[in-house]
């Protein structure tokens, strides 16, 4: 007779270990944007933002140190949340995340065109999967004010780093990544507590999104 152990790991201990990642993800993060940046601040970081840091070894291997150590941590929150069924899909989106920073890092758009487009489709798979999941935990969390004024400051990110696109009207392509992925962190670890509770229904299914 096959038996299968139960998963006793209570709510507040999977809260206490998803915090633990989620700030040594965010920690590195900020290592792999602050190093780089010390080091290179001209007109094509305004243009291209944090992309131009990948194509230049000196500041590619901090970004790249900072954002695999992020890209691992991001990992074990997807894993901690697999053990309960009704965060599968977003275990499932935490994992996307994960797999695209190492991918943008590992595609630099400079090489040549073909690299500049895979960069390119990578980056806003990963623009669109932070922001479901953004969506999804501001649902969960029954549309509380702070975190919708962090959505806000994310989409006010996004709409800045979107029109910032070479070619376009604006240079604030860093600041407005920079905005962006602070409050998408903000909103995780606001609405922390509630997106592991063991509260759940259909309706706040990222499907549902």
């Amino acid at each position: 007779m096959n038996y299968t152990k139960p998963d006793i790991t209570e709510p507040r201990d999977t809260v206490a270990l998803i915090r633990k990642h989620l700030v040594i993800a965010s920690v590195a993060s900020i290592f792999a944007l602050a190093i780089p940046l010390s080091l290179l601040h001209n007109a094509s970081v305004e243009i291209y933002g944090i992309s131009e840091f990948g194509v230049h070894i000196d500041t590619a291997i901090p970004l790249g140190i900072g954002l695999f150590i992020a890209s691992f941590n991001i990992w074990a929150v997807a894993n901690h949340l697999r053990s309960k069924a009704t965060d599968a899909a977003v275990a499932q989106s935490f994992r996307a995340i994960s797999i695209l920073i190492v991918l943008i890092v590992l595609t630099p758009y400079a090489i040549d065109t073909i690299f500049n487009w895979i960069h390119m489709v990578i980056g806003t798979l990963l623009f669109l999967d932070q922001l479901a999941l953004s969506i999804h935990v501001i649902k969960v969390c029954n549309r509380e004010t702070k975190l919708v004024l962090l959505f806000a400051l994310e989409i006010f990110g996004g709409i800045l780093a979107a029109l910032s696109l070479p070619n376009h009207m604006l240079s604030y392509m860093f600041q407005g990544e920079v905005l962006f992925q602070i409050g998408f962190a903000l909103i995780l670890f606001k609405g922390l507590a509630k997106l592991v509770g063991t509260e759940s229904s259909p309706q706040t299914s990222i499907e549902g999104v």
